[in-house]
């Protein structure tokens, strides 16, 4: 049998386009150019794009299948996740091309992407899931430091990085799922992952017995229920 041709982006792009109108609507197509344009949006920013698209006429959920099946063909997805810092639940864009390293590379120079590496590698080998700004900047060796500066500008506007003064640079719930073949590529050995949803962690509680590492959410879920032991080792906690 004849090996199958690959098939171009054009044709890619035309497979996920040719639908049933009644089923990809123009407001299908306009919540789609949204998340293109912000690859992520916040739950109730969602629940309000999709009430002024929609009103009525179609559930969230079904509308999120939709786009998704349309995309998926281009290697495109969307993800239900929460932020780490927050517990806000986020939906997110991301390129599932299947790579080890940020899909959308072709955006930053390599001096600016050597330097995004070097301050991934930090966070994921910090202890409280971040790293200092004044520090990332100082300890980069391929800008100068207004250099760095400023890609750690571009960084947070392309919403890889968030920027808080109670915790310095973090990443966004998008930068946490499209990393992510990244990070077990190249850092198998130091994820950790929340023992209550199963899901990567960086910022969150450590337990004092075992020093499991949970999501703050999840702690405050699994409290709610009135548990106060560690889910994995069974200690009290106060």
């Amino acid at each position: 049998m004849g090996s199958r041709s690959r098939r171009s982006g054009r044709e890619l792009h035309d497979e996920a386009m040719d639908v049933d109108e009644d089923e990809f609507t123009s407001e299908h197509k306009l919540m789609l150019q949204y998340f293109l344009h912000e690859r992520m949006a916040t739950k109730v920013e969602l629940v309000n794009i999709h009430k002024e698209l929609f009103e009525n006429r179609a559930d969230l959920k079904d509308v999120l299948t939709t786009i998704t099946s349309k995309i998926n063909p281009l290697k495109m997805d969307i993800k239900e996740t929460k932020c780490d810092l927050t517990g806000e639940t986020y939906f997110v864009l991301i390129h599932t091309t299947g790579e080890s390293f940020f899909p959308r590379c072709c955006v930053f120079t390599k001096p600016q992407l050597d330097f995004l590496k070097q301050v991934l590698t930090g966070i994921v080998l910090s202890s409280d899931g971040a790293v200092g700004t004044i520090p990332a900047i100082n300890s980069c060796k391929t800008l100068t430091k207004s250099e760095a500066g400023d890609t750690i500008e571009k960084f947070v506007k392309e919403k890889i990085l968030m920027e808080t003064a109670g915790h310095g640079l973090c990443l966004t719930p998008l930068a946490v799922l499209e990393f992510e073949p990244f990070f077990k590529a190249c850092f198998s050995g130091n994820l950790l992952v929340c023992d209550l949803c199963k899901q990567l962690v960086f910022i969150g509680k450590a337990c004092d017995g075992c020093e499991q590492r949970f999501h703050l959410h999840c702690v405050d879920k699994w409290m709610k229920s009135k548990k106060t032991v560690c889910p994995s080792c069974a200690q009290h906690w106060p």
